[in-house]
């Protein structure tokens, strides 16, 4: 969706054919504003990507993942079209993706967590705070409240890339065993389960 809002920002300020068909790719059109956005990210990310689609650039927060993806897909298309590729060229190749459904059915046995775990084990490395985050929340049922109440206030407050470190440091101070990244993840779980931990607590 980032790189489709940047293709349609380069064609419209070029005049290219594709506009139309990018709008109707990104926006609902005949309802209420609430419901124009056919995405919504995850919360941590929403009022950028709501910015962004907004073209609300004064709000733009350039340390925000959402931003600075949106900046680097420009700078791409850009650089492709000086190589001689249309604009049209890129829509076709983004319609050749193709999107992925799993369905975890618990009456059968699958474990989110682990399922979660083993599907991103070959492809980009969780951090600690992914995996806790996930540990957490995914099989609670107030997972959201969780999520708005705790964990979004954490990430803002630390900053996501100081939440590995934040974790560890809690982690140095309530159990014995020395930590590192590699076996905070396995330290934090083994200490919630021994000390019957909720999800909340």
């Amino acid at each position: 969706m980032i790189l489709m809002k940047a293709l349609l920002d380069i064609a419209d300020e070029s005049g290219d054919s594709i506009v139309s068909e990018l709008k109707d790719l990104l926006f609902n059109r005949h309802c209420e504003e609430q419901y124009k956005l056919k995405l919504k990210p995850v919360k941590a990310d929403d009022r950028q990507f709501q910015t962004l689609m907004r073209d609300d650039v004064e709000n733009y927060n350039y340390n925000s993942n959402i931003i600075r993806n949106y900046e680097l897909f420009k700078k791409l298309i850009t650089a492709s079209i000086e190589n001689n590729y249309f604009l049209s060229d890129i829509l076709e190749g983004m319609k050749q993706l193709e999107i992925v459904e799993i369905v975890l059915d618990k009456s059968q046995g699958d474990d989110p967590q682990v399922i979660f775990e083993s599907i991103n084990s070959t492809g980009l490395i969780l951090s600690i705070a992914d995996k806790i985050r996930n540990f957490v929340l995914m099989d609670d049922v107030n997972q959201d409240y969780l999520f708005e109440n705790y964990w979004l206030p954490i990430e803002e407050k630390i900053g996501s890339k100081s939440l590995e470190q934040f974790f560890i440091t809690y982690l140095d101070y309530k159990v014995s065993e020395k930590i590192s990244s590699k076996n905070a993840y396995d330290q934090f779980t083994k200490y919630v389960k021994a000390n019957n931990i909720t999800h909340e607590a």
